[in-house]
């Protein structure tokens, strides 16, 4: 439903990381008719146009997410985040949520170094397929899918730069759904902080950012059936470099790492990372 989704593009906002993935077929969508795009207020391209720019900038901050769907469970997430480039980013996650009778705690750990993107943590087997964990992923095959699914990719100085010119397109088009669907309107903003109020078919409430830098900071949103999101922010800073060995991911003693890499490309149909086609 409307509410659901709004609800949770909320949350995702919130949690703005360099990784996307998207449907296939969802790079085909962008190309609709201009006719067919929603309709943003200017209080709403501001958000769309700055939100983005966070993948430009280091920066660290922790966010608290406070999640109640009605009668059927809760959830509290507490993220905490670095991002140094494309490239180098971590994020520390620790769930608390009740459904019905059932209460389950997980902890989620997240570190691209450079070279592959890694996955750990205490998860549930029916949340990972069954792989063992911590599983990698080689990062190039991933910049290889966002970039497929975007048309981002021209004018931009180098991989990198090509790279994170697509996940950032994919960051501002994703909102862009999000704020078609809501009316959005710049109320109560401070000398330090923008405050915005949405309201939407079965949701409404506010978000707030800080003034100079973009960092969601702050949201209260209520939707139908008694669902509501909270969120705050702590420790929030552009940091100038992070210490060596931040983006460094280390494998717990007696474990191994199974490489998901050859898994995923036969998906995708993609040649290994760093090969030339081959001829026969």
């Amino acid at each position: 439903m409307l509410h659901k989704t709004f609800l949770s593009a909320a949350a995702g906002l919130a949690l703005v990381l360099p990784v996307l993935a998207q449907e296939p077929g969802a790079a085909e969508a962008q190309d609709a008719p201009a006719a067919q795009e929603p309709k943003v207020s200017q209080a709403a391209q501001e958000i769309l146009k700055n939100v983005p720019k966070l993948l430009d900038q280091k920066w660290k901050t922790t966010m608290l997410f406070d999640v109640k769907n009605g009668e059927e469970g809760t959830a509290n997430v507490k993220a905490t985040l670095h991002y140094q480039d494309f490239r180098h980013f971590k994020a520390d996650l620790k769930i608390d949520a009740v459904e019905g009778e059932e209460a389950q705690k997980m902890a989620v750990q997240i570190v691209c170094d450079g070279k592959f993107l890694y996955l750990d943590g205490d998860i549930p087997a029916e949340q990972t397929g069954g792989l063992p964990l911590p599983i990698k992923v080689d990062i190039s095959v991933i910049e290889d899918l966002i970039k497929s699914q975007s048309l981002a990719t021209e004018g931009a100085d180098g991989a990198e730069g090509v790279d994170k010119e697509a996940a950032k397109q994919m960051v501002s088009e994703g909102l862009k759904g999000v704020f078609g669907m809501a009316t959005v309107s710049e109320e109560g903003s401070t000398e330090t902080m923008r405050r915005y109020v949405m309201k939407a078919e079965g949701a409404e409430g506010w978000m707030t950012f800080g003034r100079d830098f973009w960092m969601p900071s702050g949201a209260m949103i209520h939707g139908e059936d008694g669902m509501t999101l909270k969120m705050s922010s702590e420790n929030t800073a552009k940091v100038e470099s992070f210490p060596e060995g931040t983006f460094a991911f280390k494998v717990a003693e007696g474990k191994s790492v199974f490489d998901l890499t050859p898994m995923l490309q036969g998906m995708l149909g993609a040649p290994a990372p760093g090969s030339d086609d081959l001829e026969f």
